[in-house]
């Protein structure tokens, strides 16, 4: 029997989309999630038609590292490699820097779903397209939108507060090639520009999260990919470890990470699969963030995970993971990461999904350099996720855990973070979500990141030969306390002590397709940062009109 058909395609179902093996079968070990229970995400400008609620992207970074190719948080859910993993950096931003686990490093590229059957190639079949070149089938879509914000620069009230108003245009392409039955091409490419109408300092180039190369081979019960991501991770706001004080340069930090490895996953037996695999990344500055060329790193990441299916509802499973980063200045310190734990996932029925991932880590951290913070970071991290669809029109979703960030002028970032989607498809094209987070985060130590023009003295002040005191030769004189560093381009870091910090955000969103084509959404997010450090409290109101075609 063929495979089915999915209408509007133009072409055979993606098997990993529906989930078929031929003659129409399920190839998953639970059955994949309505089309009626579609929505939009309440972050995303417009990206094609409505898709399910999805925590892990539920916060102002619509990037979700633990996505499918079906890019849907049920799918995420009904994928058992990608279950085991929240995408905490999105929902929470407090994502592991430190090490990562298999079931989300190593699925990033659509790898996630680990079916309990053999291969098949009808998991190379295309996907949705609107041009066809030769064998290639690609999918294209464009959206822009434009958002204001009262506070830019993210400073406190007594700093004063400067608004803005940004306009971001995207475009984003598939391409698909089956360059055989069992293997093939996918490219998933999102690029677009931030241009802020008042800031104008601030404008940057922005990557989609699901930027992608992914080279897939299928042989027999083993499926290898070779993959490529690219992505412009976390923002000022989500590094509570910095501070503005109503600079524009620090207000403009921005980075691109690229990672690129092979996983592969053997399918042992009906109930049993094996997953594993290696991932580089490396992670710059954008133009416009060199004061932070500091944090350029480069990380490798080695790990593997076992799943044993026990029955219908439950998946149990073990992972271990190493990984390694360097940074290429010797302001930070390099570390080396361990950590193993114990996966499980529980779905009693069609639209109610549980999943844990519960491991040990440890982190040393080698003192290579000048920062002088000499902790270490060990302890059980963990992520939980549930969500659940009721009464046909209503769904939530709620993620949890505890994780580490690497620092800025400390070695780590330790982090307990809670996340709730509330999502109301009030008709066929309209879905209202309601969103809110919370992250508490304490660093391992602290620094405070200043003008060097902050340290200057007037000559009554200076006495030569005094550790700190420094002249210039060209007039200026200086007196940085111990402990500073200066991190060029005119920015000096100052220890301080741990920060501990709360971070809360509330959401409102309506999202509405007003054709096949065009769908938008309007937004409202507020979030508050409250530290017990000065200049780094702060409130913002964000108010955001979106829209997309899908060609």
């Amino acid at each position: 029997m063929a495979p089915r058909r999915v209408k509007g395609t133009g072409g055979a179902a993606d098997a990993r989309d529906v989930g078929l093996e031929p003659g129409g079968r399920s190839l998953w070990m639970w059955p994949r999630p309505d089309p009626a229970v579609m929505n939009k995400d309440a972050t995303d400008p417009g990206s094609g038609p409505p898709k399910p609620m999805d925590p892990a992207s539920a916060s102002n970074n619509p990037r979700a590292r633990c996505h499918t190719r079906s890019r849907t948080a049920l799918a995420a859910a009904v994928s058992a490699a990608c279950l085991f993993r929240v995408s905490a950096q999105d929902a929470s931003q407090a994502t592991s820097f430190l090490n990562d686990d298999p079931a989300s490093a190593l699925n990033l590229q659509g790898n996630g779903g680990i079916p309990y059957r053999p291969f098949s190639n009808t998991q190379l079949r295309r996907g949705p397209y609107n041009i066809r070149l030769g064998p290639v089938s690609a999918l294209f879509s464009a959206g822009t939108t434009v958002s204001y914000t009262d506070n830019a620069l993210f400073t406190e009230q007594a700093l004063g507060r400067s608004d803005d108003i940004v306009v971001t245009p995207m475009f984003n392409t598939t391409l698909e090639w089956p360059v055989t039955d069992m293997n093939s091409l996918r490219i998933d490419v999102g690029i677009g520009y931030q241009k802020h109408l008042i800031q104008e300092q601030l404008d940057t180039l922005t990557v989609s999260p699901n930027s992608t190369i992914d080279w897939m081979v299928i042989a027999g019960n083993v499926r290898i990919s070779l993959f490529n991501q690219t992505s412009t991770p976390a923002t000022l706001a989500q590094r509570p470890e910095l501070v503005t004080t109503g600079s524009a340069e620090t207000a403009a930090f921005r980075r691109i990470q690229n990672q690129v490895g092979m996983s592969a996953a053997w399918i042992m037996s009906r109930d049993l699969s094996l997953q594993g695999g290696y991932s580089y990344t490396l992670e710059r500055g954008i133009a416009g963030s060199k004061s932070f060329d500091v944090l350029d790193r480069d990380s490798h990441i080695a790990s593997a995970a076992l799943y044993r299916r026990l029955g219908p509802v439950w998946t149990v499973g073990t992972s271990a993971s190493a990984s390694t980063q360097a940074f290429l200045t010797d302001f930070q310190n390099g570390s080396t990461s361990y950590s193993g734990g114990l996966l499980a996932a529980w779905q009693p029925g069609r639209y109610f999904n549980v999943s844990t991932h519960v491991r040990y880590t440890v982190t040393q951290f080698d003192q290579s350099g000048r920062v002088t913070d000499t902790s270490n970071f060990s302890g059980i991290t963990y992520d939980l996720s549930l969500s659940h669809r009721f009464r046909r029109y209503w769904e939530y979703a709620v993620t949890a855990g505890r994780g580490a960030n690497t620092g800025f002028g400390n070695n780590f970032t330790e982090q307990l973070f809670a996340n709730v989607v509330l999502s109301w498809n009030a008709t066929e094209r309209a879905t209202l979500q309601l969103t809110g987070g919370y992250v508490n985060s304490k660093d391992s130590g602290s620094a405070l990141s200043l003008p060097r023009e902050a340290f200057r003295i007037g000559p009554e002040s200076f006495r030569p030969g005094v550790p700190g005191m420094v002249d210039d030769g060209l007039g200026e004189l200086y007196y940085f306390p111990p402990g500073a560093a200066d991190l060029g381009n005119g920015i000096v870091s100052l220890p301080l002590p741990g920060q501990i910090s709360d971070s809360y955000t509330v959401g409102l969103a309506l999202n509405h397709r007003f054709s096949n084509k065009l769908s938008g959404n309007l937004s409202y997010t507020y979030s508050l940062r409250s530290s017990d450090l000065q200049l780094r409290n702060f409130n913002q109101n964000t108010v955001m009109l979106g829209l997309n075609y899908q060609f």
